[in-house]
Formats: C-alpha cells, sequence, structure tokens
C-alpha cells in the first residue's frame, strides 16, 4: 500500500512539474495588463502604450495599459507591488518618481521592482501661460524673489516636485505647486490661466506656441526645431538641468526566470526595431531606448544623480 501511495505521489509530482513547464512554455496564454501609475496623456502613459502596442504584436497577446493614479504614482506602483507574480501583471513607471516614494515614504519604490529596459530620457520643459508676464527666466525669477509663493507652477508627479525643489533653491525662490495626476492634466489648467507655469515634457511646445503661451526653457540639450529656445544649463542651473524623467518597463521581482527571459527577449526585440524607436521619438520624446547590460549600469548612475539631488532638497519635497 505505502508503495502504492509513493508511487501515486511521484506521478502527481512528475504531472505537475510537466503542466508548469509548458504552462511557462505557452506563456502568454492570455491577456497582459501593464500599470501605468500616471494618468492618460502623460510620459508614463503615452511611452506605455507604444510599448503596450509592441509586446502586443510580439507576444502574440493583448497587453491592456491600465492608468492607476494617485499619490504621485505611488497608488500604482503599490498596485503592481501586490499584484500575482504570474507574468500577466507588468508596469510602466516613472524612474525618478518611483525612487523617490520609495526613498520618502518607505511604502513601495523602484528597488521593489525588476527594471527592464528605460523606453525614454524626458528632460522637463517650463511654460508659461498664454498671455503671461513673463517672456524669460530672468524677469520670472525676478519677481518671484520679490513676490515669495506667488508664482502658481503645475507639476504632476515626484520628478517634477524634484525639479522646481532644485530650481528653487539654485534661483532662490520660492514659488506654490499644484499637483494634477498627468502632464495633460497639468496643461489644460495652464491653457485655461487656472496657474502661471507647468513643468512638463518638451512635447508640448508646439500646442504652447500655438495658443500663445511661452517657453521659458528646456532641459538638455537645444532642441534642434527650437534652437532660441533657452536651456536650463546655459540659463546657470546645472542641477537642474541633469534631472527629468525616465520611463521604465518594469516587472514584479519573483517571477519564474523562465517568464522573465520572455519579457527580456521582447524588450531586446523592440530596442532593434527602428520602426518603434522612431514612433517614441515622433511621439515627442527624445528616444534613447537602453536594455540589457547597458540599462544596468545607467540605471545604476542614474540612480545616484536622482538620490543626490533629492538628500539636497528633501525638506522642500516634504
Amino acid at each position: 500500500m505505502k508503495k502504492i501511495c509513493r508511487l501515486a505521489s511521484l506521478v502527481f509530482v512528475i504531472t505537475l512539474l510537466f503542466a508548469t513547464q509548458a504552462a511557462f512554455a505557452n506563456f502568454p496564454s492570455g491577456p497582459i495588463t501593464m500599470i501605468a501609475h500616471f494618468g492618460e496623456g502623460g510620459t508614463v502613459d503615452v511611452n506605455g502604450r507604444i510599448m503596450a502596442a509592441a509586446m502586443t504584436e510580439r507576444l502574440g497577446q493583448r497587453v491592456n495599459v491600465v492608468n492607476i493614479t494617485g499619490g504621485s504614482g505611488e497608488i500604482g506602483a503599490m498596485e503592481l507591488l501586490n499584484s500575482p507574480k504570474d507574468g500577466y501583471t507588468i508596469g510602466v513607471l516613472g524612474f525618478v518618481d518611483t525612487l523617490i516614494i520609495g526613498e520618502m515614504r518607505n511604502t513601495v519604490g523602484l528597488d521593489d521592482f525588476e527594471a527592464i529596459c528605460q523606453v525614454s530620457a524626458v528632460p522637463f520643459a517650463m511654460y508659461a501661460k498664454p498671455g503671461s508676464q513673463f517672456a524669460s527666466m530672468s524677469e520670472l525669477v525676478e519677481f518671484a524673489r520679490n513676490n515669495p509663493r506667488r508664482v502658481t507652477v503645475a507639476e504632476s508627479g515626484n520628478s517634477i516636485k524634484l525639479w522646481i525643489a532644485a530650481w528653487m533653491q539654485e534661483a532662490g525662490i520660492e514659488v506654490t505647486t499644484v499637483n494634477f495626476q498627468s502632464g495633460a492634466e497639468s496643461m489644460n489648467a495652464l491653457f485655461g490661466g487656472h496657474v502661471e507655469l507647468a513643468i512638463t515634457n518638451p512635447a508640448w511646445i508646439p500646442n504652447v506656441l500655438e495658443n500663445g503661451g511661452t517657453v521659458i526653457a528646456i532641459g538638455g540639450d537645444t532642441l534642434e526645431n527650437y534652437p532660441d529656445v533657452a536651456t536650463m544649463s546655459r540659463l546657470g542651473y546645472g542641477t537642474v538641468d541633469a534631472l527629468g524623467t525616465t520611463t521604465t518597463i518594469v516587472l514584479p521581482k519573483g517571477l519564474p526566470d523562465e517568464i522573465r527571459q520572455v519579457y527580456l527577449d521582447v524588450v531586446a526585440d523592440i530596442g532593434r526595431n527602428e520602426a518603434v524607436l522612431r514612433q517614441i521619438k515622433d511621439a515627442g520624446f527624445l528616444g534613447d531606448y537602453v536594455y540589457g547590460e547597458e540599462y544596468i549600469k545607467q540605471y545604476e548612475q542614474h540612480r545616484d544623480i536622482v538620490l543626490n539631488a533629492l538628500r539636497d532638497n528633501i525638506d522642500m519635497l516634504q
């Protein structure tokens, strides 16, 4: 009888093993959810939707972007952290935003996930509303120094809050920030005249100029299409210029190696596809898609830059 029980147990284990291997071999066999922790129309959302479409084509199963907002990205990141570790829920997160959440709140942070590729690196741009009294950074800073906290600035996440904090510190000013759930909401507030300034990505430059607004400055290098727009480095804001936002595809930690490898292969394949990379750039982002060993190295370097800036400006983000 004992031999029969042992044999039955062995058969069960072998059957389970083969069933598990078959499940891995057939992965994915159903739709995948990609959690974006900011609202529709923002950098994270747009980059996520481009990646979701590219991943759908390669995986043969639909990848659906689901926006779960709130808490400057914390709620969506928590949802991803608590999701089943079966490969059917992945995330698209703002690198800086998630890193800051982990450092300041100890609830969920970037180190709770495995970042597998950078979709784009995006400097921030500072916009003034249509009809604003500010035509340049010098005019803006002079007014802000004489009128502390009078200037209202729309922001949509911790990465932009850090950018604003570093700018205030270097300029010796104080402004009042107003939080929105996405860059699109921030820009709607700007165009509606509800805030004086908005900080988001450079993709909005054509809309701002068409609607009579002003591009005060951008981070990063001079833009080929807008050579007259001032850069933060040219204006003397070195720390601010080093900050921006990068959009990252992440996996929950603890996935089976076979499923993890599927995603690593997919992001590598996308990185070799010029059509997808061009789509990212055409959406108004600067590209800089990075994956594999190169991304692991860059990840650590970028992490150190952000944490150093955060330590210098932590009081302003509280």
